[in-house]
């Protein structure tokens, strides 16, 4: 960006103290408090309308999105544990807040008139929706419960919150690992080894392997001792025991919420306004993928024991199983035995930076939009001697966004937080950092995304290489950062990704189709030799017999070896696991059954049922009870994925239907993009997601791309 181009809304500054942390929080609760207290001062149910109301209760719900949206960030992205603990303080404040403001029967009272009172005809149509969600969240958080029972619903609903909270807080603060000897990590890349944290005393000569997403990806990829993986694998999915009791008090507070509410269970309630609004309904597509997907899993299964046998094989040949610990190892094995290619030899054309930059620069050639990297010096330029403050952590870095198709016509910024460090996102995701909305005098408050990742740094001059797992995981958030940015909303509540939350991850997912063609891998990739004249003195080094460098772009070959690995039914058939777990818990025959179902034997079993590989249950006298993998899961334990995985099997589902209908012949046909942009992008949640997706479509869905994509595999 040069000096000229000065957007219209500064980068924010990231500036806080525990102290201001927890006083913006208060502040907004009070401003808040304050609206809703003069809107029922001032207006009777007989005056109640939707200037009077309801507008000025969506004002002050923008400006306090944009404050509160950013404390929720440092809860899990802050390097200060002292600003991480107080914004977590923070938003138990204002979780608190919102639960007292909506079982106020003054407010409802009002809204209730003028819901009854308003002509949807004669209503812009998101601010119709607006106000029917906001009547909805009045019953929702138990407003139309008289005393005690209101005040259990309240306490419960609190209570509810506080536990979730504490759930996911041990995820973030988890430092759990293993000591493994030079042989335990036989077939680890030589790069990550020499990355590793090395012992002393009783762990001298050992390596410290922590349970973070890139060292998990990696063990069970690369290491070639079945114990190392299983020892490794089995830690993993138990390394959180003081989750395991909040797992059953978790659901059974929500179904007692969901009871209380006069709803059948919690996934009833959830689904009330989504576009799937039935568990049933639900339960019978997922089983349904289940059942067609069947052979295609025995023959996957098959591929892979059969490599196991030959690999390993036991002195009895019926001996031999396939273990989950054992699926990512023979997965590589057998794409490196089918195109004699090594997989670590791809890895070395996704180095971290360039794919980031490279990706950015495809999304901006199909939506006709501009990536900036705001330098130090830039930021100086805008923010002076402040401009250290535009970033949360030396390793952020971020983009103002620019619309091609307008002259300086601003979109908004997207920032990337790619690395771990203790306290952080343990996972790969999109946050909301600032949502895009109207304000009350006039102009927008424009948009701001945060990626968050979990990729190895570059350490001493050897580059940062992902897997084309990582790559497409990349790709799939920067989708959700896009639909932020080119999203156009009347209220923050509904900007961008914030859908209908069965719809969220279509998107995204669409995007991901896009990678796994040879045109965009190969645009995407660029061996790490190319980057820079440092990484291609590295490159030397680790390759001193070599004549000359790799090819820049990714080798046909290897573009095959990419494509043939994104077909993954076993991958599939784990998020069925999930969203069948989701709804066992969520959606009990009874109130009985939950309260004696034994969680962690229920995710175990479902495991195996599901996906049909091994777990510990297959290892001595373990049982089913042999990891608590439901103590690590954190998106259906999170207050937005909760009886609602299901959204990324639907949304796979919705997306190929999109991509083979509009993008498969051409994925960057600019003109479909546009339309895309428009129709799906643009509304976010002003609509509900049905209403987009059949609109864009021009018909309902349907289910047959995703089981042709599916039998490529085959």
């Amino acid at each position: 960006m040069t000096a000229q181009r000065i957007p219209p809304q500064l980068p924010l500054l990231f500036q806080p103290s525990a102290e201001s942390v927890l006083r913006d929080a208060q502040r907004t609760i009070q401003e808040s408090t304050a609206v809703w207290d003069d809107v029922v001062k001032n207006v009777s149910p007989e005056q109640a309308n939707i200037e009077n109301t309801i507008i000025p209760i969506a004002h002050i719900e923008n400006e306090t999105m944009a404050v509160n949206d950013v404390v929720y960030l440092f809860a899990t992205t802050h390097p200060s544990e002292e600003i991480r603990v107080a914004s977590k303080a923070a938003k138990r404040l204002t979780d608190n807040a919102e639960v007292d403001r909506y079982l106020r029967n003054d407010m409802f009272t009002l809204v209730d008139a003028v819901l009854k009172n308003t002509d949807e005809a004669l209503t812009h149509p998101e601010t119709y929706r607006f106000l029917v969600k906001h009547h909805a969240k009045f019953a929702e958080n138990g407003c139309d419960l008289k005393g005690a029972a209101k005040d259990k619903f309240e306490s419960d609903k609190k209570k509810l919150k506080s536990i979730t909270q504490q759930y996911l807080t041990n995820l973030d603060d988890d430092q759990s690992g293993l000591w493994f000897s030079q042989s335990d990590l036989d077939g680890l890349p030589s790069s990550f080894v020499e990355s590793l944290k090395t012992g002393d005393g009783e762990n001298r000569g050992k390596y410290w392997v922590n349970m973070k997403k890139s060292h998990h990806e990696r063990i069970l990829k690369y290491a070639t001792s079945e114990q190392t993986r299983m020892q490794y694998f089995i830690a993993h999915q138990s390394r959180m025991p003081a989750n395991i009791p909040l797992c059953h008090e978790i659901f059974l507070l929500r179904h007692s919420l969901a009871r209380q509410m006069g709803w059948q269970s919690w996934a009833k309630f959830k689904m009330s306004n989504k576009m799937m609004t039935s568990p049933d309904a639900v339960r019978s597509t997922l089983l349904d993928f289940k059942n067609k997907s069947s052979e295609l899993k025995k023959k996957q299964i098959a591929d892979l024991l059969a490599l196991k046998k030959a690999d390993a094989p036991a002195s009895n040949d019926q001996d031999t199983k396939l273990f989950l610990w054992d699926v990512a190892f023979y997965k590589k094995l057998l794409q490196e035995k089918s195109y004699s290619i090594a997989a670590q030899s791809i890895s070395e054309y996704f180095e971290l930076r360039t794919v980031i930059s490279n990706i950015l620069s495809l999304y901006g050639r199909l939506f006709e939009i501009q990536f900036e990297i705001v330098t130090c010096d830039v930021a100086q330029y805008l923010h002076g001697d402040q401009s250290s403050a535009t970033r949360w952590h030396d390793d952020v870095f971020f983009y103002s966004v620019w619309d091609l198709r307008a002259e300086s016509s601003f979109l908004g910024y997207i920032y990337f937080d790619p690395h771990p460090r203790q306290g952080k996102y343990t996972h790969t995701g999109h946050f909301n950092l600032q949502k895009g909305f109207e304000r009350q005098g006039g102009g927008r408050k424009y948009p701001c995304a945060a990626l968050i990742t979990n990729q190895a740094k570059a350490v001493d001059g050897k580059p940062s290489l992902l897997s084309p797992n990582e790559v497409r995981a990349i790709f799939h958030e920067v989708g959700h950062g896009l639909h932020n940015l080119l999203s156009v909303t009347k209220f923050a509540r509904f900007h961008g990704p914030k859908v209908d939350r069965d719809f969220v991850e279509t998107p995204s997912i669409l995007f991901e189709f896009f990678l796994w063609t040879p045109d965009r891998l190969r645009e995407v990739s660029c061996h790490y030799s190319h980057v820079s004249t440092e990484l291609e003195a590295a490159w030397k080094t680790a390759n001193p017999t070599a004549q000359g460098l790799p090819p820049q772009k990714l080798p046909d070959e290897m573009i095959e070896a990419v494509i043939y690995s994104a077909h993954d039914t076993l991958g599939d058939l784990r998020n069925l696991h999930f969203g069948l777990y989701d709804l066992a818990v969520h959606d009990p025959p009874s109130t009985e059954a939950l309260e004696h179902m034994n969680i962690c034997a229920t995710y175990n079993q479902m495991w195996f049922d599901t996906v049909g590989v091994h777990g510990g249950e297959a290892v001595g006298d373990l049982g089913w009870e042999w990891a608590h993998g439901e103590s690590v899961v954190r998106l259906i334990m999170g207050d937005q994925y909760d009886a609602g995985y299901y959204a990324y099997i639907m949304g796979r589902m919705w997306a190929l239907d999109i991509f083979e209908t509009f993008f498969e012949k051409d994925t960057m046909n600019t003109q479909e993009a546009r339309r895309y942009r428009e129709m799906l992008l643009k509304p976010g949640g002003s609509q509900s997601g049905w209403k987009t997706l059949t609109e864009y479509l021009g018909r309902e869905p349907n289910p047959g791309p995703y089981y042709r994509w599916l039998k490529r595999s085959s």
